[in-house]
């Protein structure tokens, strides 16, 4: 509502009222489209923080803690990673998903790398493979008492492996149909 709002009482300098905002009456202009953009979305935010803040103060708590545990973060009992095996720790993983975020980044980058499509395909399959191998290894205890029962991971594991192999697929199809092209720009 309050990006609504200050949507529609500022506009950017030299733009039509009514079509990059300024619909309510133009109270603001500011230099640039995206100056509009981020004031808007700073707007938006503070405006959220405090509706949090004075709906959390003014309601009164209706569930006890162990109602709410498994809801919220701080009232649910903490699994200990100390003992399980690599692939059963998240903090682990993550360090390594970052490590092939690097290096895909930097590989991405070398001239003689495959294009970019490629490496984002891949950046998704091998992220999807990886979430989607935790889920499956993983101890199904964290799903019970944090996610509804639902695996997650799992889920979402496979969701980024389709969609990197949808990467990989269009990538190929462009470089395809670049090379049917007489004349084509080569890389």
């Amino acid at each position: 509502m309050a990006a609504a709002i200050h949507h529609g009482l500022s506009l950017p300098h030299g733009a039509t009222a009514g079509i990059k905002g300024g619909w309510l009456g133009a109270v603001h202009v500011y230099p640039s489209e995206m100056a509009q953009n981020f004031w808007t979305a700073i707007f938006a935010w503070s405006t959220c923080f405090i509706a949090t803040i004075l709906i959390s103060l003014l309601t009164r708590q209706k569930k006890t803690d162990e109602e709410l545990g498994g809801l919220v973060y701080s009232l649910t009992s903490k699994i200990k990673e100390r003992d399980a095996r690599w692939w059963q720790r998240p903090a682990l993983l993550g360090s390594i998903v970052l490590a092939l975020a690097v290096v895909l980044t930097f590989y991405s980058g070398n001239r003689h790398a495959p294009r970019r499509q490629n490496s984002i395909g891949l950046l998704f399959v091998v992220f999807g493979a990886i979430l989607a191998l935790f889920g499956l290894f993983s101890n199904p205890a964290i799903y019970q008492s944090h996610s509804l029962g639902l695996n997650i991971n799992f889920s979402w594991g496979l969701v980024q492996i389709a969609f990197g192999a949808v990467m990989l697929w269009l990538a190929y199809r462009g470089r395809k149909a670049k090379a049917q092209i007489p004349g084509g720009v080569k890389r």
